[in-house]
């Protein structure tokens, strides 16, 4: 039986290895795997305009590595089917390792490059932040052929005129013609916007020192914020310069988020306990603001006619108000008030709780400034409530031109509506209570909106890091299937890298 079995089996193989060879069979190709398409939309060309944010800024800094994980760059290349090990660059690029950062150095020929993050101690979770040495700025594809049309601190206006001082637009040379009319003819099938983001930015990073509504382009300066009327007329120049090229071509355009959440603005606290608590400055900042509120009481025992609520407030770094110490700063606003010699008293006060200082004020907190009325931050150096009160109003002012020009589109246009995006990752918030924002959850990996190990900004705090960046591109492609049809794949944000922290060494 056993034998009957073998035979009977080898006789089977025979006869199909006959019939393969008599019918010449193929084998079916494996299916291609593809990355979708939408039904009323054309991506196959796509450029994108805007500023730092979609510029591959990380860290402080363009370098190499990471300029290729900015948003524009994850979107190209995963709708052209390139993986990590066959990236293709569509982007103005620069050759260094460690970059140049475009937050510390003033000229391009100076060397700062990328932020570090790293722990002081084995034993601790709270990071410090320190520059790297880079390299003189440069791109190294300057006046090449490109599709992400993003360049560092570009606001609306660098990306309109064609006199721009953007040192990196300059640098980059589009030619005799603005950075819009030089993404206009690529003649792109599909155009993405980030427009305002940059100017609102700023305007809040100088300290709200620059023009609050700007109302002429040929006056504009770097931190200056266009009024809505301006922005609106630019913000339609811009879009209508694509629709009106070709009557095919449609786009999507981001609005503003609430950008006064960012690390940047919200890493630190109003109050100045933490660095100057059991420490031997203690007392001398106690002397000085007590010889400070002398020199105002003298005035005001010489002046008692003026009114209560017209006279500054006092420096108060009493021992029962430990973590009640507001950071101390500038304030031309507060009344005048003059020494017995007739020479005018500081204008200082605290910090308070709804105010923002920022991030980079760190570094020096613990040493050389914020804690005494001689060294007070200067106005640049934070935001007060009305600076605050003037952005909140002045984005929400943007995202309505944005909104109505989408509406207006007859369907060409898809709004990113990240406002509501950002306010979804930072709920959980509040400053008053210091508590974080919870950010989001992808198949269990939490996506934090700050700087830390599950964080998706980089140590600079503004611009977002590769995970970052993946998560928004995520968003970005939710929004054209949801918009203009089609079945797209998307990215995974788990992919990507975070911002990374080095462990502690005996040389930090």
């Amino acid at each position: 039986m056993r034998t009957i079995k073998m035979n009977r089996n080898i006789l089977a193989a025979i006869a199909l290895l006959l019939v393969v060879g008599s019918c010449s069979y193929e084998f079916p190709e494996p299916p291609e795997e593809t990355v979708g398409q939408l039904e009323s939309a054309d991506i196959s060309k796509t450029v994108f305009v805007g500023g730092t944010l979609l510029s591959g800024v990380h860290n402080g800094a363009l370098t190499t590595e990471f300029a290729q994980y900015s948003l524009p760059q994850v979107f190209l290349n995963h709708f052209e089917g390139n993986s990590s090990a066959n990236w293709q660059n569509f982007s103005p690029a620069v050759e260094s390792a460690n970059g140049f950062n475009i937050y510390e150095n003033t000229l391009l020929s100076e060397t700062v490059g990328q932020y570090d993050l790293f722990y002081p101690t084995a034993d601790t979770t709270d990071f410090k932040r320190t520059t790297t040495e880079g390299e003189a700025f440069a791109y190294n594809n300057a006046g090449g052929e490109i599709l992400n049309f993003s360049f560092p601190k570009a606001q609306l206006l660098d990306l309109t005129e064609t006199n721009t001082s953007n040192p990196f637009i300059a640098s980059f040379n589009v030619g005799n013609t603005s950075v819009v009319q030089a993404a206009v003819a690529q003649d792109p099938t599909f155009f993405v916007l980030n427009l305002g983001y940059e100017d609102v930015l700023a305007y809040a990073m100088k300290g709200a020192e620059g023009a609050a509504s700007l109302t002429d382009a040929s006056n504009y300066n770097p931190g200056d914020m266009p009024s809505v009327a301006l922005f609106e007329s630019k913000f339609n120049e811009v879009v209508d310069a694509f629709l009106q090229a070709n009557p095919n071509t449609k786009g999507a355009v981001f609005n503003l988020p609430d950008l006064l959440k960012l690390p940047y603005f919200i890493e630190l606290r109003f109050d100045l306990t933490p660095y100057v608590k059991g420490t031997p400055k203690l007392n001398r900042i106690r002397s000085e603001a007590s010889q400070y509120n002398q020199s105002l009481d003298n005035y005001y025992r010489q002046n008692p006619n003026i009114p209560f609520e017209d006279r500054r407030p006092y420096l108060d770094f009493a021992a029962d108000r430990e973590f009640n110490w507001g950071i101390l700063v500038i304030d031309e606003d507060l009344p005048e008030a003059y020494y017995s010699n007739g020479q005018p008293i500081p204008k200082v006060r605290h910090l308070k709780r709804e105010e923002r200082v920022f991030y980079p004020a760190e570094s020096f907190l613990r040493t050389t400034k914020g804690h005494l009325p001689g060294n007070a931050l200067s106005e640049e150096e934070y935001l007060k409530e009305e600076d605050i009160e003037l952005i909140t109003n002045r984005i929400a002012a943007y995202n309505q031109v944005i909104a109505n020009k989408v509406a207006q589109s007859n369907g060409r246009l898809a709004l990113i509506d990240t406002h509501a995006y950002y306010e979804k990752l930072y709920e959980g918030l509040n400053l008053l209570l210091n508590r974080k924002p919870n950010g989001v959850d992808i198949e269990g990996v939490n996506f934090f909106p700050g700087i830390s190990k599950f964080g998706i900004f980089s140590a600079d705090g503004l611009n977002l890091n590769p995970r970052g960046n993946a998560l928004m591109t995520s968003i970005l492609i939710e929004t054209l299937e949801t918009t203009f049809g089609g079945d797209l794949k998307n990215v995974d944000p788990n992919a990507y890298k975070g911002t990374p922290i080095r462990a502690a060494t005996s040389g930090n």
